[in-house]
């Protein structure tokens, strides 16, 4: 079982300062799709919360400024460089970490699947604040009358004797294999510790667990006609950048965005293979720094690589893309639009 002790004080480890990462922000092919509202407010415990950065609406979600959000919530917020991660270090020694432009929210050591991906806007990173705020025990109400998010912090369940599993999840109204999973407590059936603390808030993605895509099947002659113009580690790496461009778009966008790539390879004003395209010097970030090799694409991305890879190309001659709510201005009003698909104009 995960021992939990008594909150004996404020962690005492200096809250680090995100560093900057403005090249994730301002990249000319960042899919952030955010919006520059402002008027969404925030209440802690009914008290206006005032914060440094705005809050975002973001395809109907309300994103929050990491940093600003979890120390709000009791936590202290560190910028892992090296893995290029946000870590979040709550007051029961539970940590929390976000990266830029990925849906995943891992928890220790385990990961769950957000609904919209974090985002980066000025060299900020904004996560959903509905997600991180009850993995931090923080229920959250909105009130559309005054446009707000209402956070309550509830408090943990103080273990006392006789307390159970059973009694302790039936106090809640919550199902005892969730209380496991919440306090990541392994083996449920050792019994509770009296003066621990557990955390009966239920994230609503741990609760509704937001299952992966079904798998997409791609004709088999399809298939073969790819591969046999692309070796496998292209096709690859044609499919991780393709997952952090268009991951979350519609299947079209992400069509879309790889046929960017191989309009690029076919283009004598850009390098010739899939490979070179994306490691190009300023292009795209993830390549440069590394990450993009930890990217697992999913069955989505990989049936429009392939068709991609086999002809079907719905953004022809285009070979620029980019969210104009993100970045705007002379060099992309200079180009020709071929189509405007999810989030992304495609351009030539």
């Amino acid at each position: 079982m995960k021992i939990r002790n008594r909150i004996i004080g404020l962690l005492l480890t200096a809250i680090a300062l995100l560093m900057p990462i403005h090249a994730w922000a301002q990249d000319e092919n960042a899919s952030t799709g955010t919006s520059s509202e402002r008027e969404p407010a925030i209440y802690l415990n009914d008290e206006i919360l005032s914060l440094e950065d705005p809050l975002l609406t973001v395809n109907g979600r309300i994103m929050a400024p990491v940093r600003h959000i979890a120390q709000a919530l009791g936590g202290n917020v560190v910028w892992d460089q090296e893995e290029q991660e946000v870590r979040i270090l709550s007051v029961l020694g539970d940590e929390y970490v976000f990266a830029p432009d990925s849906p995943i929210l891992r928890y220790n050591d385990v990961e769950y699947r957000m609904d919209v991906a974090s985002i980066v806007v000025d060299g900020r990173i904004y996560v959903p604040l509905r997600h991180v705020s009850e993995f931090m025990h923080a229920r959250v109400a909105w009130d559309d009358e005054t446009s707000s998010a209402r956070l309550t912090l509830e408090p943990y369940h103080l273990v006392r004797e006789g307390d159970t599993l059973a009694t302790v999840a039936a106090q809640y109204g919550i199902e005892e294999s969730l209380l496991v999973e919440r306090n990541q407590l392994s083996d449920p059936a050792d019994p509770l510790k009296v003066g621990n603390l557990l955390m009966t808030l239920i994230p609503q993605i741990m609760a509704v667990k937001i299952e992966a895509e079904p798998e997409a099947e791609v004709p088999e002659a399809a298939q073969a006609e790819a591969e046999t113009k692309y070796s496998e580690e292209e096709l690859m790496w044609l499919a991780k950048i393709t997952m952090v461009e268009a991951g979350y778009e519609p299947y079209e966008g992400q069509l879309a965005v790889a046929n960017v790539i191989l309009n690029r390879v076919h283009d004598s004003r850009f390098p010739d293979t899939i490979y070179d395209v994306i490691h190009a010097p300023g292009q795209f970030p993830p390549a440069s720094n590394g990450k993009l090799k930890d990217v697992v694409p999913n069955d989505s991305v990989w049936k429009a690589v392939k068709a991609a890879a086999s002809g079907e190309n719905n953004v022809p001659g285009a070979v620029y893309f980019h969210n104009p709510k993100a970045t705007s201005g002379g060099f992309w009003n200079s180009l020709t639009e071929v189509a405007k698909i999810g989030n992304h104009r495609f351009l030539k």
